[in-house]
């Protein structure tokens, strides 16, 4: 059982007595898990550019920043309540590239035009507090990594020079029920006025070229024994 808070028992001067009371429009989370999710996604079929031999080809790859998704696909109560059996997907973009290691070259082949065939996605199924789904919404927030280096294999069997590429990707999720709510919180006053902001500097090159130490013209002479 979670105890109340009790005024009376936090330190002294810990924070100041509160001006008074308020209430506040707020989203408050009832519930919440953690998963580690981990696997190989499949990408293909690519040609081998032309020019290229498959034993050159070395190939990594990105999560597109800001990409993490998550779609609710059901909600339903467990034997009326108040757990809740949550199914959604939880989704990111992926980059992945091929270098030549020979020449140097390289090549986008999963992402550059933001296709749905770069997003990967893991499936989700558990148990949270959440007894009235009409009133409450299911969240979830991720990080997604590429957990090591892509594998790539190639066809034996088409007459074309075509490859797969299988990704190792890592995702950390959390998982939560939420409501918007009306809370009736202490307060402290409004927020300070924040101090004023860093511009970002529009440095001259000549000028810090200007403060850089005049370099010695001469080789050092030998020190005396």
């Amino acid at each position: 059982m979670r105890e109340k808070y009790n005024p009376s028992t936090r330190h002294a001067g810990s924070f100041p007595d509160p001006t008074g009371v308020d209430c506040i429009i707020t989203t408050k989370v009832y519930d919440a898990c953690r998963q580690q999710e981990c696997e190989f996604f499949e990408f293909g079929a690519f040609e081998v550019p032309f020019g290229w031999d498959f034993e050159d080809i070395f190939a990594y790859a990105e999560v597109v920043p800001s990409s993490v998704s998550f779609d609710v696909l059901n909600i339903s109560l467990i034997e009326g309540g108040p757990l809740a059996r949550v199914q959604m997907r939880v989704c990111a973009d992926i980059n992945a590239f091929i270098v030549n290691t020979r020449t140097g070259e390289e090549e986008q082949i999963i992402g550059d035009n933001g296709f749905e065939d770069n997003e990967v996605c893991f499936e989700k199924d558990v148990i949270l507090y959440l007894p009235e789904p009409d009133k409450m919404d299911a969240i979830a927030e991720a990080i997604f990594q590429i957990a090591g280096e892509p594998v790539i294999e190639e066809f034996d069997d088409t007459e074309d020079e075509m490859f797969n590429i299988f990704i190792p990707i890592g995702a950390f999720i959390i998982v939560k029920s939420v409501a918007e709510v009306q809370l009736l919180v202490p307060v402290y006053g409004f927020c300070p006025t924040p101090p004023l902001c860093e511009e970002f500097p529009d440095v001259d090159a000549c000028e810090e070229f200007q403060l850089l130490p005049f370099p010695d013209f001469y080789p050092p002479q030998p020190e005396d024994e």
